[in-house]
């Protein structure tokens, strides 16, 4: 499917395999039903633009379908778009603007399922994300205006460099990783109330009080602006700056640096075998 024309449904389009390229726009119109599904390729060159419901069932959709072609899924207000398994969005060629613009819904599922961003994903001051289940995986970057959710038993994973604005907020009781990237959430915009791992590679600061169900090991560069509602055991093997009063049963400091102004109290143990404890907090 191709040419400068937009081509717009009205009912429903069925996209098992082939490629859709061109200057023109593919259009799902309001009411409106766009199923992806079946394993084929399905290459994206163009503007897909949803305005109704879009059902990712299937897998391998790439935005990058030939050298300097690049695709774009738009999904705008009121438009849903649901990705029920383990469908991703790829690219076979780096360098080639690609993006995901979210200004609707935007619905993960599927348990045991992961689907992973390698194009970059925008969501919108009026878009909305909620991973149901299974994990959703960002690995290009891309930027969050609106609100993320992550429900029990689903995972949200940052792999790469990603922007939180002012107004945006990520919130939910599932589990959120850090693995890599750099990330400042301004504050009032990260309250997540599940496991939060802030695993090796990634550079974090926090200016708002959260409220973890569970905090993993602390591998990351993590700069904590306000206190941690978690009085439980604390890892730390990479460089944690508390600059907030900040209590903990237990402490086990292995490597790494444990910084910051603010008082850090343990109640129970601390097993300190190696790094270096520094700045005005005590």
């Amino acid at each position: 499917l191709a040419g400068s024309g937009d081509v717009t449904v009205s009912g429903t389009l069925n996209w098992t395999g082939g490629t859709m390229s061109g200057s023109g726009r593919t259009i799902i119109a309001a009411g409106a039903t766009a199923n992806l599904s079946g394993s084929s390729g399905k290459g994206l060159g163009r503007v897909f633009e949803n305005a109704g419901t879009a059902n990712y069932s299937g897998t391998g959709l790439n935005l990058a379908p030939a050298f300097g072609v690049g695709g774009t899924l738009t999904n705008t207000p009121g438009g849903v778009f649901n990705v029920t398994g383990e469908g991703d969005f790829d690219i076979s060629y780096g360098g080639t603007a690609a993006a995901f613009n979210n200004a609707g819904s935007f619905t993960k599922s599927g348990a045991g399922t992961t689907t992973y961003f390698n194009i970059v994903f925008n969501n919108l001051s009026s878009g909305s994300v909620q991973v149901q289940s299974g994990m959703l995986r960002f690995d290009a970057g891309g930027a969050n205006s609106g609100g993320i959710s992550v429900d029990a038993a689903a995972t949200l994973w940052f792999n790469t460099s990603f922007t939180h604005t002012a107004g945006s907020l990520l919130s939910g009781v599932g589990t959120v990783t850090f693995t890599s990237g750099t990330h400042s959430f301004p504050a009032g915009t990260f309250t997540p109330t599940g496991t939060v791992n802030f695993s090796s590679g990634s550079t974090i600061t926090i200016n708002n009080a959260f409220t973890p169900a569970g905090l993993g090991t602390i591998g990351a560069t993590v700069t904590f602006n306000s206190a941690i509602d978690w009085t439980g055991a604390v890892t730390i093997t990479g460089s944690a700056t508390f600059n907030a009063a900040q209590s903990f049963s237990s402490l086990t400091f292995s490597s790494g640096t444990l910084a910051g102004s603010g008082d850090v109290t343990v109640s129970g143990t601390l097993n300190w075998t190696g790094g270096t404890m520094s700045g005005s907090g005590r």
